[in-house]
C-alpha cells in the first residue's frame, strides 16, 4: 500500500459556523494502481488530496505512507515519495525563472550536487519528451501542453512513487489532453508508478484508472473498480454523473440532509429515512462499496 487514510476530516470557518469540507474519507492507493476520485466542482476532491499530501492541515484521522503513519515531524518521508500536479500547473511555475531554474528547485532544496542536478533535469526533459531548448526558455514562451510535461517532469525529477493529478489536464485541448494521458500510461509503465487523479471527468476516470471513488459534498458515496462501476453505477448520483448531468439543482422534495444523506433532497429513490439517518458505506461484493439504504443488507 503507497498511501492509505482514514477519517479524515477537514472545514473551514465561514464567519462563526465551520463548514465541513471533508467528512471522514477512507481512501487508499495500491503501489502500481491507478485510483480516481470523480465528482463535481465543491465536492472536497481537491481540499481531501491537499490533506493527503499535507499541503493543508486536516481536522481529524490519519495518514499512512507504506503504512508508517505520517506527521508534521516525518513530513520529508511524504514529501519525498508523493507529488502533486497542480490545476493551474502554470500558476505553480515562478515566471522569474526559466524551466530549468524552475525544475532544478527540488533537487536544489535538497542540497544535491550541482553536477546532479544539471544531469537530472536533462534526463527528465527528455523522458516527458520535451527538447532541450525549452530549459532556457520561461512559462510565458511555452504552449499549454509543453507547460503540461514541465510540470509532470518537476513532479518526476525527485523519482516519487505517487503523483496526484488535481483536474491536471482540464485545461487542455481534447487532442493535447489524450497525447498527455497516453504520455502518463508510458511513464506510470517504464517507473512503477501508482497515480491518483482528481476529476469531474468519468470518461477520463475509464480511460485511465484501475478504481475510481465518487465523492458528494465530502463524502465519498460510491467505490469500484473503473469498469464494474461504468457496467454498474449503484448510488442515484453516481448515474447522473455517467450520464453526464452535472449541477443537481432541481430539488424534487423538501427538507435537508444536515442528519442524513446528503444528496436525499435530489434522489427520485430516497425515503424519510434517507432524510434522517446518513447511511454507511454498504458493501455490495468484495469491490463494490456504495453509501445508499438501496442496497442495505
Amino acid at each position: 500500500m503507497i498511501l492509505r487514510a482514514q477519517s479524515i476530516k477537514k472545514s473551514f470557518s465561514v464567519g462563526r459556523r465551520k463548514l465541513p469540507v471533508v467528512k471522514d474519507v477512507d481512501i487508499y492507493v495500491k503501489k502500481g494502481e491507478n485510483v480516481s476520485i470523480v465528482g463535481e466542482s465543491g465536492a472536497g476532491k481537491t481540499t481531501l488530496v491537499h490533506c493527503l499530501s499535507l499541503l493543508e492541515e486536516y481536522d481529524g484521522g490519519k495518514i499512512y505512507f507504506k503504512e508508517k503513519p505520517i506527521d508534521r515531524k516525518n513530513i520529508h518521508v511524504l514529501r519525498s515519495g508523493v507529488q502533486m500536479v497542480f490545476q493551474n500547473f502554470s500558476a505553480s511555475l515562478d515566471p522569474r525563472m526559466n524551466i530549468k531554474e524552475a525544475m532544478a528547485e527540488p533537487l536544489r532544496i535538497k542540497r544535491f550536487p550541482l553536477s546532479y542536478i544539471e544531469e537530472r533535469v536533462k534526463e527528465v526533459v527528455d523522458i516527458v519528451h520535451l527538447p532541450r531548448h525549452v530549459l532556457m526558455r520561461k512559462k510565458s514562451g511555452l504552449s499549454g501542453g509543453e507547460l503540461q510535461r514541465v510540470a509532470i517532469a518537476r513532479a518526476l525529477i525527485s523519482s516519487p512513487e505517487l503523483v496526484i493529478f488535481d483536474e491536471a489536464t482540464s485545461a487542455l485541448d481534447t487532442s493535447t489532453q489524450a497525447i498527455i494521458l497516453n504520455l502518463l500510461i508510458d511513464l506510470k509503465m517504464k517507473f512503477s508508478l501508482s497515480y491518483l487523479f482528481v476529476t469531474h471527468d468519468l470518461t477520463l476516470a475509464n480511460f485511465i484508472t484501475d478504481r475510481i471513488y465518487v465523492m458528494y459534498r465530502g463524502r465519498i458515496i460510491e467505490e469500484a473498480p473503473t469498469e464494474e462501476l461504468f457496467r454498474y453505477p449503484l448510488h442515484p448520483y453516481t448515474m447522473l454523473l455517467k450520464k453526464g448531468i452535472f449541477g443537481c439543482m432541481m430539488q424534487v422534495r423538501e427538507g435537508n440532509s444536515e442528519d442524513g444523506c446528503e444528496f436525499y433532497p435530489f434522489c427520485r429513490w430516497a425515503t424519510k429515512e434517507c432524510g434522517e439517518h446518513l447511511p454507511s458505506l454498504q458493501k455490495v461484493n468484495d469491490k463494490h462499496f456504495v453509501r445508499c439504504f438501496l442496497y442495505r443488507r
